[in-house]
This record gives C-alpha cells, sequence and structure tokens, in this order.
C-alpha cells in the first residue's frame, strides 16, 4: 500500500475546494460566455489576456511596510468615470474574463461602486483588492454587493490586533478588517483573505493562525502571495526560499481553499495586465515601465509591443521576473523613486 505524505495529501484535497470556489466565481450564464469566448481567443492564438487589474487611485489610507507601489503612487491621480469605462470596453473586445480593481486603495475612489456595476454587466469576473479598512461599514458592503461584485480580496497580515496594525501603521485597522470579514459573509459576498507569506510570518507559523482566524470569520479562500524586491521593501527584502515554499504545503487550511501564489512556475507578463490610474499599461504592478496609455492608444497594440520588447523578449524565465537578480540589476535597481512609471514608448 503506498503511504503518502500529509501536504501532498493537502494538496490533493485542496483541488476540489479551488474547484467548487471557482465554480461559484463563475456562476452567471454571461460570465461562462465570456470565459468560453477568452479561451476560443486563446486557442485561435489572439491577444487575449487572463486578467487585467486597474488601479482606480493612487491614494491609500494605510503605510504598509511591504508596499509594492511606494514609489509611484504618489504621482498616480485617480482614474476618471469615463476611462474606466473605455477601459472595459477595450478588455471586453480582448475577451478578458477577469478584472481586478486596485490601487492604492480602491474604496477611496467616489465612483468605485459604479465602475464595478459597469464591469459586472459586460459579464467579467470583478475583483475588489482592498485593505478592508473602509469596508467595514455596512453600507459599503451592500452597495458592493449591488453592484454586481464577484469577490473581495481582503488583505490580513497578521492574527493579532498589535502585529496587523503595527504592520500597516493604522491603530484599529485589525478589528476594521475582521469586521469587514464578518459583514460579508453576513451579505452573502465572497471573500478571498490574501496573505503576503513573509519569512518569519512562515518560520514563526503566524500563516496558521490567520488561516485559523480567516476561516472562523468565514472566508471563502486563502490566497498566498510572495512578497518582492518592490516599492518600499526594494532594498532590504529576506527572499523566501526552497524550505520557506515546503513549509507552507504542511500548514493546515482548516477547510478553505488555499490558492498558493508564492512559488509562481511561470512569469505571467502579458497574460495578465496592470493598468495604472492615468491608463499607463505596465507588466505588472511590481515592474515600473510603462508600454503605452490605453486611453489613447490600442490596448492590443500595447499588449504585443511589450511582448515584443527586449525586456521581456528572451525565453519566460522559471520565476517572476521582478525576483531574477540580472533582471533586477538591469532594469529596478537604481530606478529613481518619483516619476514611475518609466515609460519606454514615444
Amino acid at each position: 500500500m503506498k503511504v503518502y505524505h500529509l501536504p501532498i495529501l493537502r494538496q490533493v484535497l485542496n483541488l476540489p475546494l479551488k474547484l467548487i470556489f471557482l465554480l461559484e466565481l463563475a456562476g452567471t450564464a454571461k460570465k461562462l460566455r465570456l470565459i468560453l469566448a477568452h479561451c476560443a481567443r486563446k486557442t485561435a492564438r489572439l491577444c487575449s489576456p487572463s486578467a487585467a487589474t486597474i488601479a482606480v487611485t493612487g491614494r491609500c489610507n494605510f503605510n504598509c511596510r511591504h508596499c509594492a507601489v511606494d514609489g509611484s503612487r504618489a504621482e498616480a491621480g485617480e482614474l476618471a468615470l469615463r476611462d474606466a469605462e473605455k477601459i472595459l470596453r477595450d478588455l471586453e473586445s480582448l475577451k478578458v474574463p477577469r478584472v481586478y480593481f486596485g490601487g492604492g486603495e480602491p474604496l477611496l475612489h467616489p465612483d468605485i461602486a459604479g465602475m464595478i456595476g459597469m464591469a459586472s454587466g459586460k459579464g467579467f469576473i470583478t475583483f475588489l483588492e482592498t485593505n478592508g479598512y473602509l469596508l467595514a461599514d455596512e453600507t459599503v458592503v451592500q452597495s458592493l454587493k449591488a453592484a454586481g461584485l464577484s469577490c473581495v480580496c481582503l488583505s490580513l497580515h497578521a492574527a493579532s490586533k498589535n502585529e496587523h496594525d503595527g504592520f500597516c501603521g493604522i491603530p484599529g485597522s485589525f478589528e476594521r478588517v475582521t469586521r469587514a470579514l464578518e459583514l460579508c459573509l453576513k451579505h452573502g459576498l465572497l471573500t478571498v483573505v490574501s496573505v503576503v507569506a513573509t519569512k518569519r510570518l512562515i518560520e514563526d507559523g503566524v500563516i496558521a493562525d490567520i488561516i485559523s482566524l480567516a476561516r472562523a470569520k468565514g472566508a471563502g479562500a486563502l490566497r498566498l502571495t510572495a512578497p518582492h524586491s518592490a516599492g518600499r521593501w526594494l532594498d532590504f527584502l529576506e527572499p523566501i526560499g526552497a524550505k520557506d515554499i515546503s513549509g507552507l504545503t504542511s500548514i493546515p487550511s482548516f477547510g478553505l481553499p488555499v490558492f498558493n501564489r508564492v512559488s509562481i512556475p511561470r512569469c505571467s507578463i502579458g497574460s495578465t495586465l496592470y493598468i495604472n490610474p492615468r491608463g499607463e499599461l505596465q507588466p505588472c504592478e511590481f515592474i515600473p515601465y510603462s508600454f503605452g496609455n490605453v486611453l489613447t492608444d490600442g490596448m492590443d497594440q500595447i499588449i504585443c509591443g511589450m511582448r515584443a520588447s527586449p525586456m521581456f523578449k528572451s525565453e519566460k524565465p522559471a520565476k517572476c521576473r521582478i525576483d531574477d537578480t540580472e533582471f533586477h540589476r538591469k532594469y529596478i535597481s537604481g530606478l529613481a523613486t518619483g516619476g514611475l512609471p518609466v515609460k519606454v514608448y514615444k
């Protein structure tokens, strides 16, 4: 009889939980049609990214230690509703199935519910990337639910008040984030708890405590992401090693589906998009270069130009480019903190 190691068994059991969660996200006919149209374009080898993040504002009410967009946030401005409508039309034409609304803190944007409503009406699976502080308000949760938001991605940095509040620099934030989780559960709004898996959180066993708390508060899933050498953590980041990644697989999930994005097998440049509040299209939020402005130029042309750039034309690396030593030395180190992203187009 073959004996399976516990981490492998946990991964196997995690698959049906993830599938159920994903089916719930894509549970309407309009969303399914967009997903099928995306698959058809991919099969025909046409441009059709799998996801796009729209940063709607550069403003943020937190001061997190690991902020990856700190260098470009202050000058990013705010996306107008009419510009968001144009971006969504272009994404719809490319049959992009998933749209993430981020920032800064997207709930600081006065028209965020309207943007989500437009995206939901077009059949996108919509996500809100939030720190949760402003979500601890029942009227806000109700407005997002009414707008058709598919899922809240809620950042949680620790399992205790002192640790969490100290990390993001905002007293009372832990209580508001956990309250936001409870309100999302009350109003039937799917919620993913997003955790940046730092070396310390892994080694001290804090992630297991966060998972337990998320489960108790009604979270629908957990997303683990890796810290990256960007923004505020550009110079003093401790990289996640193989031992840390192995340790993550042994952490119990308490019945929550876990989307582990710590060890990314392939760079996703071109298959995912990041659009800042001024309409500049970047490879991702961690790489502060713009290859064009989607408010004035064709989105598909910008994506093709980005893919053909010497920065990304080589074989895809076996890990996230921002963590590649040579890429970091050549393109990231020495960048000024202001005036980002750097424009690489005329």
